[in-house]
């Protein structure tokens, strides 16, 4: 669905029940860029060089929010398949590398 602001791209948290969010989704459909961070440690998953930043819904209360091209370098599928990860699991997503400000790691 194409919202007011012309574009499919949205933000998306994740959580056990009621916990904190521990898992934040960018995603914009049409670029086919995510954003994907582990809000514990503040790390953000890596799969392709940066493009271009992409803009999301946050909430309809709320104006757009650019997503740094550095962080939106996963693709949608990609993004999709580390969600179901985290859902299935409760844990941070292997199948993706996690970068932090000072380090690259896989876990």
């Amino acid at each position: 669905m194409i919202e007011p602001h012309g574009t499919r791209a949205y933000a998306f948290w994740f959580a056990p029940s009621g916990a904190d969010d521990v898992l934040r989704l960018d995603i914009d459909y049409d670029n086919e860029r995510a954003a994907l961070r582990w809000l514990p440690d503040g790390g953000h998953a890596v799969e392709q060089p940066p493009a271009e930043p992409i803009v999301v819904l946050e909430s309809s209360d709320s104006p757009l929010v650019t997503i740094p091209a550095e962080l939106a370098v996963l693709s949608v599928e990609t993004a999709h398949r580390a969600v179901i990860e985290y859902i299935a699991t409760g844990q941070r997503p292997s199948l993706v590398r996690w970068a932090d400000d000072a380090t690259t790691r896989k876990k």
